[in-house]
């Protein structure tokens, strides 16, 4: 009877132990629960503020491009009575105006009673003189009025069979955009009559 008794003690004792390992492994397991929670609404948060972020990030973004756009469009607008011509001889002392007049009599051929209506506010090269740099710099003008752009453009006809040049002023960007786009549509006209070549000859050889 006495050994029975002692082993029921025993494993008394030992049932005590695993409940006690149990409860602290349940005790552990709810702090691990809870610091899960936790952790999860710190992330939360963090996704929250991340969006946020992002949110701002491409307002800023949008408004830095909007306002980039808009400079350039008041730089188009400022060059809007500019011309450039090249190739135009350069020379020490020159005055830039008088050779753009002489040059619009001569080379261009405008009329004197067309030439009494040009007006050139100011005129000058483009770019530094350098004694690496090869041929005449550009002269960039500002016509004094439409009227004045009308004629000269009127007239580059006359320019033809020769190495002159007369172009509006344009900003870089506006330029790089039009080149890009002028790019594009000779690869998609080449892309389109290469298909048109390929399918009328398997027309004939039908």
């Amino acid at each position: 009877f006495n050994s029975i008794t002692h082993a029921m003690k025993e494993q008394a004792a030992t049932l005590s132990k695993i409940e006690n390992t149990l409860a602290e492994v349940i005790g552990t397991l709810e702090y691990n629960e809870k610091e899960m929670r936790d952790i999860s609404d710190r992330n939360e948060s963090l996704v929250q503020q991340v969006r946020l972020l992002e949110g701002r990030l491409h307002r800023n973004e949008k408004l830095m491009t909007d306002l980039r756009e808009e400079n350039l469009k008041l730089k188009a607008r400022s060059m809007n009575e500019n011309v450039i011509f090249y190739n135009i001889p350069e020379s020490k002392n020159e005055s830039c105006k008088d050779e753009i007049l002489a040059f619009l009599e001569k080379s261009m051929k405008v009329p004197k009673d067309k030439m009494s209506r040009i007006t050139i506010e100011r005129a000058h090269r483009l770019g530094r003189l350098g004694k690496e740099k090869k041929g005449s710099r550009p002269i960039v003008i500002k016509c004094g009025n439409l009227a004045t752009k009308d004629i000269i453009f009127q007239h580059t006809k006359n320019l033809k069979a020769t190495n002159y040049g007369v172009s509006e002023q344009i900003p870089q960007e506006y330029k790089e955009r039009r080149d890009f786009l002028r790019s594009t549509f000779n690869e998609a006209k080449d892309q389109k009559n290469r298909w048109s070549f390929h399918f009328r000859g398997r027309l004939s050889s039908c």
